[in-house]
């Protein structure tokens, strides 16, 4: 067996290897291979190593780092992430986890990395571990990663007869006419970067200008208006989207009608009345009438938040962190 750096000509048979290794839970796509890794602003191609034997790939493990320098993400500098660690299932227990995973952190260490989180990486592919994988959490545990209690989830709804709830348009109705939502339109891209940078800087600033300069339709961002200021937003998916959107990663499993929903969050000032879940509501609404009938919302410990709308546990994820 042979551990060299990734190459871009190997894509095909590291998607194949995940899909032997994950495909039935993560269906993984070239494109979003391509999109998480090549069309990463911070991917080098030494962030990937794979393991061959007699010319298959049999392992692959992605260190991710943040590299560009923006004000808003220098916390983002110092941390570094596995962000896939995956072995042919018939070629596990003989080493080769463990060899790729030492290689990586070894990497990450020369890199100046504090710690080393399993999963949610920027361009991520899963959040962390999946619940699903116990055997994958105990690999970690025995070398050194510790977890959090609580695992994080992405939950699913069915659009099909989606309404906002009365209770919700009441609560509208009240915060009264100044308030108003809707898609984002042209010329405003400025506007929302400027919110997303006073009330939530750092990765949703950087996802959603990721976005507006890959080509993504402003629409495809749901904005709350208090008179003309932006003051909350949620980001939508489905399948003309420009970007693949964590949401729908795995959209093979959704159907032909699939969609997503996520970030979403308003000025915290306004937070308590109900406007939350009103642009929740209000943009579930805007994909069914896009024609998205299975919705994911991704990456969430607000379960009861998204019940509200309908929303239930589809797929959970344990959060697990090692220090060097």
């Amino acid at each position: 067996m042979e551990i060299y750096p990734y190459r871009a000509t190997l894509a095909p048979a590291v998607v194949r290897l995940w899909n032997r290794a994950l495909g039935q839970e993560f269906p993984l796509r070239q494109r979003l291979w391509r999109q998480q890794t090549a069309g990463d602003p911070s991917f080098r191609s030494d962030d990937a190593l794979v393991a061959v034997e007699k010319g298959q790939v049999v392992g692959l493990v992605l260190a991710k780092l943040f590299r560009e320098e923006y004000e808003s993400c220098v916390a983002y500098r110092h941390m570094g992430w596995i962000s896939a660690l995956v072995v042919d299932p018939d070629w596990r227990c003989r080493g080769i986890g463990t060899a790729l995973l030492e290689r990586a952190e070894a990497y990450l260490r020369r890199a100046g990395v504090a710690n080393v989180r399993l999963g949610g990486s920027f361009c991520h592919f899963l959040p962390g571990v999946p619940t699903t994988q116990p055997a994958g959490r105990a690999f970690c545990e025995h070398r050194g990663y510790t977890f959090l209690a609580e695992p994080d989830h992405d939950v699913i709804g069915d659009l099909s007869d989606f309404r906002s709830p009365p209770s919700v348009e009441a609560a509208l109705a009240q915060a009264g006419p100044s308030f108003t939502i809707g898609p984002t339109r042209r010329g405003e891209e400025a506007a929302v970067l400027a919110f997303l940078d006073a009330e939530f800087p750092g990765r949703w600033w950087y996802e959603t200008r990721f976005f507006f300069e890959a080509g993504g339709d402003p629409a495809d961002v749901v904005l709350l208006r208090e008179g003309r200021e932006v003051v909350g937003f949620a980001h939508v998916f489905h399948p003309r989207s420009a970007v693949i959107g964590p949401s729908v990663y795995w959209a093979p499993l959704l159907g032909r009608h699939y969609g997503g929903l996520g970030p979403i969050g308003i000025a915290e000032r306004l937070r308590g009345r109900g406007l939350g879940l009103g642009l929740l509501c209000r943009s579930l609404e805007y994909l069914r009438f896009l024609g998205v009938r299975r919705c994911v919302i991704d990456w969430t410990g607000l379960v009861d938040f998204y019940g509200k709308a309908g929303f239930t546990i589809w797929k959970s994820y344990w959060q697990g962190v090692k220090g060097f």
